[in-house]
C-alpha cells in the first residue's frame, strides 16, 4: 500500500511563519516609529500641566504653613543692668506679655498666635544689635523699651532696619518728633503730661488751696533727660499760658542728683505747688530730700 506524500513534498521555506499560522501580522519596534506632532503636544501638554499642579501645591503647603504659624513679635527691654531699672522695665515687660497671653486665650489674631522674641537691652548702645538680632529672626514688629533714652535708640535702629517700632510706655517728645515713618506710640507724651500737670494745677489745686490761679507759686523742678525735659517745658509753658506764677525751673543731674543744692533752689521760689518731672526712684528720693528740708508746700 502505498503511502500518501501529500503536503509532505512541499519544501520547508514554503511554509509559513508561526505567526502567520496565527494571524498575527508582525509590526515595527515603538522605538524605532517617531510620535506624530498631535502625540508630542499632547506630552508637552501633560508635563506642563503637572509642573502648574505642583507649583500651586508647594504655594498652598506654604499658605498653609504660614497662615497656621505664630506671629513674631520682637520686643527690647532692659533684662540686665541698673537694679532699680530692670525692675521697672519689668512691669512694662510684663504688661506686653499678658496682652500677648490674653490675645492668644482669645483665638490669636486669624487664628494665629503670638509669640513674643525678647531681647536684651541694658543702655542705648546695645540698640544695633538687638535689632539686627531681632530682624535676623524675621520679626516685622518690636515693642520697646521702658524708658525715653533706651526708646530713642531702639526706634532709630529699627527705623534704619525697615521694622516698625511700637512704643509701648516712654514719653519724651522727641520719640515721635523726628518724623521717623516706622516709629509709632499710644500712649501719652511728655507735652500732654506737662501740660495737664499745669492744668491740674489751674483748676483744681488753686480753688483747694484758696487762691486765684494768678496768685498761684508754681516751682518745676525736672531731671535733665529727654522724658523730663519734655514733660518740664510743656508745665513751663502751660503754667505760663494760664497766668500761673511761675517762680522758678530747677534742673537736676539724674545720674548725680544734689538733693541740697536743689532744696535751697526750692526753699528760694517758695512755692506753693511743685510739679515733678523725674523717674520713679529720683521721685523717691526728692520727696525723702523734700521732707529732710522740712520744706511745706501746698501741694
Amino acid at each position: 500500500m502505498r503511502r500518501s506524500t501529500r503536503g509532505s513534498s512541499r519544501s520547508r521555506s514554503s511554509l509559513p511563519s508561526s505567526s502567520a499560522q496565527r494571524g498575527v501580522v508582525p509590526m515595527a519596534s515603538p522605538s524605532l516609529v517617531p510620535p506624530s506632532p498631535a502625540r508630542r503636544r499632547w506630552r508637552l501638554a501633560l508635563a506642563l500641566l503637572l509642573v502648574v499642579v505642583m507649583a500651586a501645591l508647594a504655594v498652598a503647603l506654604g499658605a498653609r504653613a504660614w497662615l497656621t504659624a505664630p506671629i513674631r513679635i520682637g520686643a527690647v527691654f532692659p533684662l540686665s543692668g541698673d537694679a532699680d531699672v530692670v525692675a521697672l522695665a519689668g512691669q512694662e515687660r510684663l504688661g506686653v506679655r499678658l496682652a500677648a497671653d490674653f490675645t492668644n486665650a482669645d483665638g490669636g489674631i486669624g487664628g494665629r498666635s503670638i509669640a513674643l522674641d525678647v531681647h536684651d537691652l541694658p543702655d542705648a548702645a546695645a540698640a544695633p544689635a538687638a535689632v539686627a538680632a531681632l530682624r535676623a529672626d524675621g520679626v516685622p514688629l518690636i515693642i520697646g523699651a521702658y524708658s525715653s533714652d533706651l526708646s530713642m535708640a531702639a526706634s532709630s535702629a529699627a527705623n534704619a532696619a525697615g521694622i516698625v517700632y511700637w512704643e509701648a510706655g516712654a514719653v519724651a517728645d522727641q520719640l515721635t518728633g523726628r518724623g521717623l515713618p516706622l516709629v509709632f506710640r499710644v500712649g501719652a507724651d511728655g507735652a500732654r503730661l506737662g501740660t495737664n500737670s499745669a492744668q491740674f494745677t489751674a483748676l483744681e489745686l488753686a480753688p483747694r488751696l484758696d487762691l486765684s490761679p494768678a496768685r498761684v507759686r508754681v516751682a518745676v523742678v525736672a531731671a535733665n533727660d529727654a522724658y523730663a525735659s519734655s514733660v518740664a517745658d510743656a508745665a513751663v509753658a502751660e503754667t505760663r499760658a494760664l497766668g500761673l506764677d511761675l517762680t522758678a525751673r530747677i534742673d537736676y543731674d539724674l545720674d548725680l542728683p544734689r538733693w541740697p543744692e536743689v532744696m535751697r533752689a526750692l526753699a528760694a521760689s517758695r512755692p506753693d505747688v511743685v510739679i515733678l518731672a523725674s523717674h520713679i526712684p529720683d521721685g523717691v528720693a526728692f520727696v525723702k530730700a523734700l521732707d529732710a528740708a522740712q520744706l511745706k508746700v501746698g501741694a
